[in-house]
């Protein structure tokens, strides 16, 4: 599980985080407000047993209007 700690660490988030990141920033405040998330220093995460870590990402998703057009899904 330590190696899975490192690799984890060492992948980072996805590339579609940094692209909407002023959106992955307000929503990841949402879930810190709601409990949901715990932020952390990467350097401090060896110091909690059993710990892993999950990269983030924003999958850009489509919805469809009363007309039938597709739009793009807002957060």
């Amino acid at each position: 599980m330590k190696s899975d700690l490192e690799e984890g660490i060492a992948f980072g988030n996805h590339k579609s985080a940094m692209d909407s990141s002023k959106w992955m920033m307000s929503t990841l405040n949402k879930e810190i407000i709601r409990g949901w998330q715990l932020p952390l220093l990467t350097d401090k995460l060896h110091l909690i047993p059993g710990a892993l870590v999950a990269p983030l990402g924003n999958a850009k998703q489509t919805t469809i209007d009363d007309q039938g057009n597709q739009t793009p899904k807002t957060a």
